[in-house]
């Protein structure tokens, strides 16, 4: 199973798409930089960054799934041209407002072409992050190759 997460995973998170340690002074512009590689690389549209911001907005900080991590994400329709990961790293936690798992210090984008993609992308992802000892790999992890080392192997 864990073999076709990583390949999974390696099929829609790039190198190019990982940014380390972005400054953001609050949520939104967080969420908003994660996107950024995404929106360079044709990956979705500039909705779409509109789209996950308003997404927290409506049903509040549910993308916080574990401490220190958010994933960012709205539907297909909202401006999705490529199935893609991006991960940024904050220079300085920010809070989202989530009762347990606040402050954020890594924000993904997840964008999905289908709403089968998207759920499968997440939790493929999540069983990702689930994984204890890469979990604390990729919260250490401070340039770009490490990351994409620990997520993807």
């Amino acid at each position: 199973m864990m073999k076709m997460v990583i390949k999974m995973l390696k099929d829609v998170l790039k190198k190019e798409y990982i940014r380390v340690d972005e400054e953001a002074l609050d949520w939104k512009e967080a969420v908003r930089k994660a996107n950024l590689p995404l929106l360079e690389h044709k990956c979705i549209k500039e909705s779409y960054i509109d789209g996950t911001i308003e997404m927290v907005k409506q049903l509040g900080p549910y993308i916080v799934i574990c401490p220190g991590i958010a994933i960012a994400h709205a539907r297909p329709e909202a401006g999705v041209l490529k199935n893609s990961i991006s991960l940024i790293t904050l220079k300085k936690p920010v809070r989202f407002g989530h009762s347990m798992n606040d402050p954020v210090k890594l924000v993904f984008t997840l964008a999905a072409k289908s709403n089968e993609g998207h759920l499968s992308a997440l939790s493929d992802l999540a069983l990702v992050l689930g994984d204890e000892s890469k979990y604390d790999r990729i919260m250490k992890a401070s340039t770009v190759d490490e990351l994409y080392d620990c997520l993807i192997s």
